[in-house]
């Protein structure tokens, strides 16, 4: 087993690395850009049994293997490959994992009997505003290929800390872009609390300067009175903002679970349509079978009338048969005892 390892440090929070890195579709559409994949197909999120989260990504990728691999693989320009990810957090949040199984899906014989291609992230939290990052990419041959293991690992080798480096430098960009957009919410609901402020009051010459004075004083606390309570709405915005940021996850973890869930209910109606379907047959069958059983009685009824019918006729030959032995007998007897020295007295009178 050939096993590569890469490590860094991110100045970023672990959930804004997550949302920025992994739940961010043009992360990974830049990525496959960057290493020139075509056709990239990033799939959703989709809660597992298992407290994960699971998604498939497709994508076509040029061929740079050795002009011998090549040749011998039959390969073309681009090889279609599938990554299926599996993102696991730790029970106290400080932690998650995503492990991806990469598949080749159109080259003839490779398959997970002859080769895995694993790649493993494990984000650990350091700080709350700090995240490392230890990336492992190992390749298994489970059938040894002679003369090609040792040129594939070496290969892989290679291409891995290109694919590494240019991972690290697009997920520093993207987490400076995510921080400055939610850097820039905030700003924008702090501007939006701090805007609000005192319409002015012209103040014209009068001789009474006091009832001047007093219709000011008035204006300026009906308008204070209109400030806090702008600045009051304002800020309950900005909670019900902050708090739907919040629930954003949980949220989308919902949606995720909903959208399983309505699969599972067509595949529970599929289910039931199916033993419908079954059920009327296998009444059907019984009754098919009850006929047949209607049927073997009546043949077994004649049968058994054709058998006493043979059993009488036997009977009848049986007495016939005795009959005529009786009345052969009776003719051979007559013929030894009365017949025969009849014969005898007459040949020896002449």
């Amino acid at each position: 087993v050939k096993t590569i390892t890469f490590e860094e440090t991110f100045n970023a929070p672990i959930k804004t690395l997550c949302d920025a890195i992994f739940f961010n579709k043009n992360f990974q559409n830049d990525f496959h850009t960057s290493t020139e994949d075509i056709k990239v197909n990033v799939g959703d999120w989709i809660p597992s049994q298992d407290k994960s989260i699971h998604r498939t990504v497709i994508f076509d990728t040029p061929v740079n293997a050795p002009s011998m691999i090549i040749s011998m693989l039959r390969l073309g320009p681009t090889i279609t490959c599938r990554l299926e990810d599996d993102l696991t957090w730790s029970s106290g949040e400080d932690s998650f994992t995503v492990k991806s199984g990469l598949f080749f899906m159109d080259i003839p014989g490779v398959n997970q009997d002859v080769v895995k291609v694993d790649i493993n992230y494990n984000a650990n939290k350091v700080s709350r505003s700090r995240t490392h990052v230890i990336l492992s990419i190992s390749c298994e041959f489970i059938t040894r290929i002679w003369g090609l293991t040792g040129i594939v690992e070496k290969y892989m080798e290679k291409d891995a800390h290109k694919s590494f480096e240019k991972w690290i430098q697009l997920a520093e960009r993207h987490l400076r872009e995510y921080q400055q957009k939610i850097d820039q919410d905030d700003d924008d609901d702090e501007d939006q609390v701090t805007s609000i402020g005192s319409s002015p009051i012209s103040v014209t010459s009068s001789t009474d300067y006091q009832s001047v004075l007093d219709h000011n004083n008035e204006e300026q606390d009906v308008q204070e009175e209109d400030d806090k309570k702008s600045v009051s709405s304002l800020l309950q915005r900005s909670y019900t903002l902050a708090s739907l940021r919040r629930d954003l996850r949980q949220v989308r973890a919902l949606v995720s679970k909903t959208e399983v869930r309505v699969k599972d209910l067509e595949q529970e109606y599929s289910n039931h349509q199916l033993d419908l379907t079954v059920n009327k047959y296998l009444q059907r069958v019984n009754q098919l079978y009850v006929q047949e059983s209607n049927h073997s009685q009546q043949v077994q009824d004649r049968l058994t009338l054709s058998q006493q019918y043979v059993d009488i006729i036997l009977a009848k030959y049986r007495r016939s048969s005795a009959i005529w032995w009786f009345m052969g007998g009776s003719f051979i007897t007559f013929l030894f005892s009365f017949i025969l020295p009849l014969t005898v007295w007459y040949i020896k009178r002449k």
